[in-house]
């Protein structure tokens, strides 16, 4: 996969949640600003250097948890399978 398709796939993402941003503001009131800022920041630059940074660190992290639990990306179900803190931590950690 790479960074356009990634970038791509962000932005299909980010239309569905400017969609379902109320469940924010009624569900975590105190992470709405930051939500809305996100969301507000890459739908008016989504090829600004921010974006491409965390694309491309979202995309390493993701390569690394694969090679790391032996998949090699053969298997995508293995991500469902683990918690968030689990594969970020394999993803940080040598």
């Amino acid at each position: 996969m790479s960074l356009k398709n990634v970038i791509n796939e962000i932005r299909k993402i980010v239309d569905q949640a400017l969609l379902e941003l109320n469940y924010v503001l009624v569900h975590h009131p105190s992470k709405y600003s930051l939500v809305k800022w996100a969301l507000d920041s890459f739908t008016s630059k989504p090829n600004s250097k921010l974006w491409k940074l965390l694309g491309s660190l979202g995309l390493y992290l993701s390569k690394r948890v694969s090679n790391k639990v032996n998949m090699k990306g053969y298997n995508p179900y293995v991500f469902e399978d683990r918690s968030w803190k689990t594969l970020i931590s394999m993803s940080l950690f040598p």
